[in-house]
């Protein structure tokens, strides 16, 4: 919305080719997903809180998750540095958000990996998408 400013946390991952980048971050992903799962709410058979119903379906849901369709659904950002540039893009056009934040260190993923990544995402994607937020850092704060 326009006069916004909206800031997306997504799991991101750069590597120097998409089946690389693929390939470090499923597990780490998958990983963070199971995890999450057990502690989101209580364990099947256990009645949910009232109101608090929607967490047992997302602790399913999560528990269930497959590479493949996080990776189409666009729920992490992962590929080239062209690729991952394209998807923030995408991610900003369609969702309005002005500050991308990337979650970048996810369950176990090496910390040589995870600096690579940052690396590739400051040299390569960053001068791709960095024109995305001027709008935002140019307006004068009394109007954010």
């Amino acid at each position: 919305p326009m006069g916004y400013e909206i800031a997306g946390l997504i799991m991101t991952y750069v590597a120097e080719t998409t089946q690389q980048a693929l390939s470090d971050f499923r597990d780490a992903v998958m990983w963070y997903m199971r995890t999450f799962a057990k502690y989101i709410a209580p364990p099947k058979g256990t009645p949910a809180v009232k109101t608090y119903e929607f967490y047992a379906a997302a602790r399913d849901m999560l528990a269930s998750a497959e590479w493949e369709r996080i990776v189409a659904a666009g729920s992490v950002v992962c590929g080239s540095p062209d690729q991952v540039a394209e998807r923030i893009a995408e991610i900003h056009e369609l969702c309005g958000i002005t500050h991308y934040l990337s979650w970048t260190r996810i369950g176990g993923l090496a910390h040589k990996k995870v600096l690579r990544s940052m690396e590739l995402m400051r040299d390569h994607v960053m001068p791709q998408v960095r024109h995305l937020g001027e709008h935002a850092a140019a307006r004068p704060a009394a109007e954010a």
